[in-house]
């Protein structure tokens, strides 16, 4: 027997048989409603990480804008270093 034969033998017995009936919704309302006051689903305690990754962000990109904003002035206009030098244009 190869291996593709195998496998198309185990295709067709998985194919007879039925998944297990499960049912969690009673079990997850029991560990909820269990739960005491103080741990109750807060989207602030969740969302304060993202709130500090999003402050870095936003002072990373304060410091990088003005850097940014010269070195696009300096691609626009190459010729401009030159004629603040003192050579005449």
């Amino acid at each position: 027997m190869n291996e593709t034969e195998m496998l198309r033998q185990l295709a067709r017995r998985a194919r007879l048989e039925n998944p297990p009936r499960v049912d969690a919704a009673d079990a997850v309302m029991r560990r909820i409603r269990s739960a005491p006051a103080g741990q109750a689903y807060s989207p602030h305690a969740m969302l304060r990480p993202l709130m500090w990754v999003a402050a870095c962000s936003a002072l990373v990109a304060v410091v990088l804008v003005p850097a940014a904003l010269n070195s696009w002035q300096d691609w626009l206009y190459p010729l401009a270093g030159v004629a603040d030098s003192g050579l005449g244009f």
